[in-house]
C-alpha cells in the first residue's frame, strides 16, 4: 500500500497508518514528489520510497492520501495544472 506525504504531511497519521498497514502483513511504501521525501508538519524529514513519478500507481493495492490542504494544492497546481 501506497503512502502519499509531501512538505506539511502529518507524521503522526502516517506513522499509525504504516504501523497498521505491517500489523496486517501489508507492506507500506512512502510516496513523495522526490526520492529526497518530505518534510513534515513537525519539522521532521521522511524519505520517501519512491517518487510520483517513478512508481506506477498499478504496483499498489491502494493508496492513502496524506497532505496538508496546502500541499494537495501545491501538487495539483504542479501535476495538473488545468484543475485550477
Amino acid at each position: 500500500m501506497a503512502i502519499l506525504i509531501a512538505d506539511g504531511s502529518d507524521g503522526g497519521v502516517v506513522d499509525e497508518l504504516t504501523s497498521r498497514i505491517g500489523d496486517v502483513g501489508g507492506q507500506p511504501v512512502i510516496v513523495a514528489p522526490g526520492i529526497d521525501g518530505a518534510k513534515m508538519s513537525d519539522g521532521s524529514v521522511l524519505e520517501a520510497d519512491s517518487q510520483l513519478t517513478g512508481g506506477p500507481s498499478a504496483l499498489f493495492d491502494a493508496i492513502a492520501v496524506v497532505l496538508s490542504e496546502e500541499s494537495c494544492a501545491q501538487l495539483l497546481e504542479r501535476w495538473l495544472p488545468f484543475s485550477s
